[in-house]
């Protein structure tokens, strides 16, 4: 091996990192995003919950208690809307940080030693 190969080996090896990092990585990532976004709204529910938002709880038919009924489930709603609107968002944010990851990184080191 000569010297040229030795001192190219690391920059062949950081490009390879970063294609893999947002080649299959990103898809990896990209993958898992839409995964949780999909057991949000499966563990939440919101399309039933929003279904049945004026149907009347335990078959109690009469006006005071479809309004308790409206009440409380617009009540749960709002709660499942906000928890899954903040649970997506720290999803979004970790997506974020794994795709500026490596344009970080390289920009502490360009930083570091200039």
């Amino acid at each position: 091996m000569s010297i040229i190969q030795v001192l190219s080996l690391p920059i062949v090896e950081l490009g390879n990192a970063i294609r893999w990092w947002y080649g299959p990585g990103l898809r990896w990532m990209n993958r898992w995003f839409i995964r949780e976004l999909v057991w949000v709204e499966q563990r939440e529910h919101l399309g039933r919950w929003m279904a049945n938002l004026f149907s009347p709880m335990y078959g109690d038919a009469s006006w005071q208690g479809r309004m308790i009924s409206i009440f409380m489930r617009i009540i749960v709603l709002v709660y499942r809307l906000v928890w899954s609107l903040v649970w997506s968002v720290l999803h979004g944010i970790m997506w974020l940080c794994y795709a500026a990851l490596p344009p970080l990184a390289l920009l502490m080191i360009v930083k570091r030693f200039l």
